[in-house]
């Protein structure tokens, strides 16, 4: 019968099941195989010709199985875990992703560039709100015998009074004396946002000697 059979030379549309056991050859630029849906399955993209292959998924990915490779049209890296999820609800390994929900790592995270975070707890100890840290050069003038001096006050913007605060003092400043060793105290000023350095000398046989250097100077919040 005519109408069952089809034309080499023309467009034909199949109804029933095809296999074809050799290659199959598409020429022109719109040429190609079209599907709708879970109509096409098992696609392997190492077996396609060199040039451009694109699939487009504009729904959610019912099933998707690539022989092991992630489907580069979607945003999966475990393509066939897809099933009933939009891929855009996975994350790719080789791009920037933004994660809603809390994340759990088991292993050892490797961060190239900076890590921000809201609230960072090491070794389940008390959460570090915020740390504040920036470098001064100061001055210390002579200071008398059983006596202190305030530094002039630093402006430090964010802290806040009772803030945690630790000083990096260099061996130049503690010994920069007539053999004796300085005191450093640091406070957030009232009103906050800058800290004043209170320097003693505790021994009373000699004054010190004035210096000059860098001092670091460091604030946790919890």
């Amino acid at each position: 019968m005519k109408g069952h059979f089809v034309q080499t030379s023309g467009n034909n549309t199949l109804n029933g099941n095809q296999t074809i056991n050799g290659t199959v050859t598409t020429a022109g630029a719109s040429s190609g195989f079209f599907g709708n849906g879970s109509g096409l399955t098992n696609l392997n993209p190492a077996s396609l010709s060199a040039g451009t292959a694109g699939i487009n998924t504009t729904g959610n990915a019912a099933s998707a199985t690539t022989a092991g490779t992630a489907l580069t049209a979607a945003t999966a890296t475990s393509a066939s875990q897809l099933g009933g999820i939009a891929a855009a609800k996975y994350a790719r390994l080789d791009l920037a992703n933004s994660f809603a929900g809390n994340q759990t790592v088991t292993g050892t995270a490797s961060v190239s560039g900076a890590v921000t975070a809201g609230t960072l707890a090491i070794g389940g100890g008390t959460p570090i709100t915020e740390h504040l840290s920036k470098t001064f050069s100061v001055t210390v003038p002579l200071i008398s015998p059983n006596s202190c001096s305030t530094l002039t006050s630093l402006s430090l913007p964010g802290a806040s009074d009772g803030d945690t605060i630790a000083l990096g003092v260099p061996g130049a400043l503690v010994a920069g004396t007539s053999g004796d060793v300085l005191q450093f105290f640091g406070y957030v000023v009232s009103g906050g946002n800058a800290v004043s350095i209170r320097v003693c000398n505790p021994h009373g046989g000699s004054a010190s000697k004035s210096v000059s250097g860098s001092i670091r100077v460091d604030i946790w919040k919890h």
